[in-house]
């Protein structure tokens, strides 16, 4: 019963956003029985999408393709950022990190054809997916690393854990790193005609080695995406940690489906008027 009501209600979600035929159709593939691995026709993208039906795969893709929860169309803080991103053309880098087996670097890659988006995913259980579905689009590149601080050194501290919700901790310094680790610094500096355009965080308690240092390219980026994972961990601060970089600039915030959207004012918006 717990399955079929699953069915029926992504099937809901799915018909008022797609209409009732393609909706049922979207929720049964998503949900359906089926080999260990599975391709999907995704409404609106271009390429089919790889996933593991009976996992937290169908849950994420439920959140991006059927909740949208990183579409904010019709908000103006989108409609500009947007138009920040499109006017950068080839220069535009969007770093998807949490990039798990790729549905949010797809989503970024159909709406900023012209943009790069680097995809970094730390799990070795998502990478192979991660590659089979960004080998179509030749503006995402998978990174098998941990997003974390320069120079420091990181394990999977959760094997057992469901795909979408893997942790990374940190080793001792004389420790053998159990993964590779990169900084959104040493990306940045590997790419140096790129810009920063958006950057999406779902790194489920690595915030504070990233932004620790109150990063520059972090003010520079028209909107950043994360969501606080404190519920998980009680008391660590990375939300804080966040927040704090996030609020040295002034910015508005739009919250969906659990996904922060940090859009930076761009100097040509009145802050009191809050309009061009």
């Amino acid at each position: 019963m717990g399955r079929l009501t699953e069915l029926a209600g992504l099937g809901l979600r799915a018909a008022r956003q797609y209409g009732a035929g393609d909706g049922a159709r979207l929720a049964w593939h998503l949900r359906g029985p089926g080999a260990a691995i599975r391709e999907i026709a995704l409404p609106g993208m271009r390429h089919p999408f790889a996933f593991r039906p009976g996992t937290s795969d169908v849950a994420t893709l439920d959140q991006i393709f059927v909740r949208r929860s990183l579409d904010l169309a019709g908000f103006e803080q989108q409609r500009v950022a947007d138009a920040v991103i499109r006017g950068m053309g080839a220069k535009a880098l969007i770093l998807d990190a949490g990039a798990s087996i790729g549905p949010s670097s797809v989503w970024f890659a159909n709406a900023y054809p012209e943009a790069t988006i680097l995809a970094v995913e730390a799990a070795p259980v998502n990478i192979a997916l991660l590659e089979r579905n960004a080998a179509p689009y030749p503006n995402i590149v998978p990174i098998h690393a941990a997003l974390w601080r320069r120079g420091g050194k990181v394990a999977i501290a959760d094997p057992a854990a469901e795909p979408w919700a893997i942790q990374v901790a940190p080793v001792d310094d004389g420790a053998p790193a159990g993964l590779p680790v990169v900084s959104v610094e040493e990306l940045l500096e590997e790419r140096p005609g790129l810009v920063l355009a958006a950057a999406k965080f779902i790194v489920e308690g690595a915030e504070t080695a990233i932004v620790e240092a109150m990063p520059a390219w972090l003010d520079a980026s028209p909107y950043v995406i994360f969501k606080p994972s404190d519920w998980r961990e009680p008391w660590t601060g990375s939300g804080h940690a966040m927040f704090s970089a996030l609020g040295r600039q002034p910015s508005d915030y739009i919250v969906k489906e659990g996904n922060l959207f940090c859009f930076r004012r761009p100097p040509t918006i009145d802050g009191a008027a809050g309009r061009l």
